[in-house]
């Protein structure tokens, strides 16, 4: 059941089992997996269906530290669906096994529970994301096709560079389940229900209920067993921060954690690749997808295991972008993009017109370049230009807080401070380096590498910047003195909170990490599932008047 709580017939005050703060991925994931049980849950979004400037207006805030390429406010979604709502990358890719272990060269590198443990919860994640039936850990035949479709491999030393490829799924995330929690007869949703604060007994030992208000000035009351925020790795450290009438300094926040390890996966041009033959990088490295087996497949190149242990970096990824080394006319541009989208299939008629007319009003260059394609010359020159990706050192200063600007609600805004170390700075160095290497190793070219990488620490004016990854502020570890979570995603010390989210990984990996926040998410629903009988009904309050 979706509910509307903006408006006058809704009710102000709901009793649940299961309180979810969040309708993104991670909290339409959970509540998919209550669908149907004998447990009622109420699922909040503070948004509409759709993308709506006053809403959205609640995530501005303010950044400090390193610069950051993307603002607080653009870079999440306020609305059913959160961030995968818009156009987002897709990418359905596992942590790798190095991520979860202990790096001595990493501080703050372990987790509390193992890549084994999480395995299945990725095979169920894999239905949702409708990715097809091949388990991650039996790719062979998959890996095969691939090879196949890439016919001109570079050789690179896999103790070195490896050679990986990605899974793209196709889906807007609460578009595609909006119906079957819709159906749901034990799930309500409501919208436009933004949580402004989280109540607790009077030892700060348990939450009873979670406060709601809408734009229009409508308040209301959740009570449950139990809670969860699931609504990213920024608004989850604001809600913690901000419950502070009984614990001064937070909810979960007796060890000063709470918004502490922000991470990001910093991103940045890494070098331009001069090689005699570059349609051999093309054609096997390019960041463009293959079919295989009805999915698409990106090739990527990770840094391998054995040489983040040998040169002691963290873990990276990197991938070919072909450029124009000299402007593209209108409507080649306008054609490229044309065959990209019906390549993957990704065409709304309202784009082919707008497409056909600017090819239209650009005939003459498309024609020329189709002719000079068709008789096996580029239209224009190309620059292959070397992309990283990193995973960013764990970091205690790097972290939110809470500013004195308040939205339109009354709540203080988000601060973020990013910071990153000389750790972060030496893998940056350390991929382009070992890519450079294995060009002059094979004698097929060299790296010129960006001058930015160039300086020992190149903090400001960089060109490095976030790809709205925010991971870590509610860090797990089963100690409290090092997390904000144990190793079932409970807030320490408060017995019925948790969170799902990417602020519990403890380290971020470079895999997209979507994927591994619905993992979890469907772990900790199993885990609920188990405990939610054990745990006390909710205290009911007197109901207002027009309540139901």
């Amino acid at each position: 059941m979706l509910i509307d709580f903006a408006s006058p017939a809704a009710p102000r005050s709901i009793e649940a089992d299961l309180c979810i703060v969040g309708a993104g991925a991670a909290g339409i994931a959970l509540a998919l997996n209550f669908a149907g049980t004998h447990h009622s849950v109420c699922l909040l979004e503070g948004g509409g269906f759709a993308h709506e400037p006053e809403s959205q207006a609640l995530y501005e805030g303010s950044a400090v530290g390193v610069p950051w390429l993307c603002s607080l406010h653009d870079s999440r979604l306020r609305q059913f669906g959160g961030t995968t709502s818009r156009e987002w990358g897709g990418g359905c890719t596992p942590l790798d096994a190095l991520d979860f272990a202990s790096r001595p060269w990493v501080p703050y590198s372990d987790w509390p529970i193992t890549r084994n443990e999480l395995l299945p919860y990725y095979e169920r994640a894999r239905t949702i994301f409708q990715l097809g039936p091949e388990p991650f850990e039996d790719l062979a035949l998959l890996a095969a096709t691939i090879r196949q479709l890439v016919p001109n491999p570079l050789g690179f030393d896999p103790a070195t560079l490896v050679n990986r490829y990605y899974l793209k799924s196709p889906l807007n995330f609460g578009e595609a389940q909006r119906t079957a929690l819709e159906k749901a007869r034990n799930v309500t949703a409501l919208v436009h229900a933004n949580v402004v604060d989280l109540e607790v007994n009077d030892a700060a030992s348990a939450m009873t209920a979670v406060r709601v208000k809408s734009l229009t000035g409508r308040t209301g009351t959740v009570r449950a067993r139990a809670f969860v925020l699931a609504c990213g790795g920024i608004e989850t450290a604001r809600l913690l921060l901000a419950a502070n009438k009984v614990e001064s300094c937070g909810l979960g926040n007796r060890h000063d954690l709470v918004g502490r390890f922000f991470m990001d996966h910093p991103s940045g041009p890494v070098g331009t690749v001069v090689a005699s033959e570059p349609e051999r990088f093309i054609d096997a490295y390019d960041h463009s997808y293959h079919w295989a087996r009805e999915l698409p497949i990106y090739p990527t190149l990770y840094l391998s295991e054995a040489a983040q242990r040998r040169q002691e970096l963290l873990n990276a990824r990197c991938r070919l972008v072909t450029r124009e080394a000299v402007e593209v006319p209108d409507g080649v541009a306008a054609f490229r993009e044309l065959l990209d989208r019906a390549r993957d299939r990704r065409l709304p008629p309202n784009l082919l017109l707008r497409q056909l007319r600017r090819i239209g009003r650009d005939i003459g260059h498309v024609a020329v370049a189709s002719a000079r394609r068709l008789a096996g010359r580029d239209a224009v020159r190309t620059r292959l230009d070397l992309e990283g990706v990193f995973e960013q050192a764990p970091n205690s200063a790097s972290r939110i807080t809470l500013s004195y600007d308040r939205d339109a609600l009354g709540q203080r805004r988000a601060r973020l401070d990013w910071r990153l170390t000389d750790l972060d700075w030496r893998s940056y160095r350390g991929l382009a380096h070992c890519f450079d290497a294995e060009l002059r190793r094979r004698r097929i070219g060299y790296l010129q590498i960006s001058d930015w990488l160039r300086s020992e620490r190149p903090e400001v004016n960089s060109m490095l910047g976030g790809v709205a990854h925010h991971l870590g502020t509610t860090r797990m570890s089963d100690d409290p003195r090092s997390g904000v979570v144990d190793s079932n995603c409970r807030v320490h010390g408060v017995a019925n909170l948790f969170v799902s989210s990417g602020s519990v990984l403890p380290t971020g990996g470079v895999a997209g990490p979507t994927f591994t926040i619905v993992a979890l998410g469907i772990r900790l629903a199993d885990h609920l599932k188990r405990r939610l009988s054990l745990m006390p009904q909710p205290q009911a309050e007197a109901l207002e008047a027009g309540d139901c």
